[in-house]
């Protein structure tokens, strides 16, 4: 094994030696060499000529497609953006409407509450005052019938005080007696 070290040195010498070039592993970069050049830009046209007439132009139009498809889909989303603002708004509207129209509907619930409070309020006076009129209408007849009754019982009364004191004696004093006997009976 020493010996295949030994053997490596050596040709490793040997080749330094012999290839002025090859004196510093690094600078053999560096040096041109003119048919690697001339290979090495021929390989590079071919290869552009071939990406050219095949591939860019697949390639610039798929690009063309996505950037294409990215503006559309920025519109999209702008569109998209915008009515929902739209939406928003109408949805906001509606809203404050449905609160103008339920405090309006309120309101003519509480108006229509009072109108009706009031109502009732009028009809119960307005029965009163025909009940309070039909009693005293009933209180009036009643009295008139009470006076008419009681005016045919005086009159009665005085028919059978005179038909007494008929058929007693004329005497003044026994006549005033017997009226005031009969009216005594008839208040007892």
């Amino acid at each position: 094994m020493a010996d295949n070290i030994t053997n490596n040195q050596h040709m490793t010498e040997e080749v330094q030696h012999s290839d002025p070039a090859h004196t510093d592993p690094g600078s053999a970069l560096v040096i041109p060499d003119p048919g690697m050049v001339i290979w090495t830009w021929l390989v590079f046209f071919l290869v552009l000529f071939i990406l050219r007439r095949f591939a860019w132009k697949p390639i610039l139009k798929s690009l063309e497609e996505r950037e294409e498809s990215i503006k559309n889909s920025i519109g999209d989303a702008e569109e998209a953006n915008r009515s929902l603002e739209r939406a928003m708004q109408d949805q906001r509207t509606l809203i404050d409407e449905g609160r103008k129209k339920a405090a309006g509907a309120i309101n003519d619930a509480g108006n229509t509450a009072t109108a009706a409070a009031d109502e009732l309020r009028e009809n119960a006076r307005k029965e009163s005052e025909k009940m309070i009129a039909e009693a005293r209408s009933e209180i009036i007849r009643e009295q008139e019938n009470a006076l008419a009754e009681l005016k045919s019982d005086v009159g009665d009364l005085s028919v059978m005080v005179v038909s007494k004191l008929l058929d007693a004696d004329l005497d003044n004093d026994r006549n005033r007696g017997l009226a005031k006997e009969y009216m005594t009976a008839l208040s007892g």
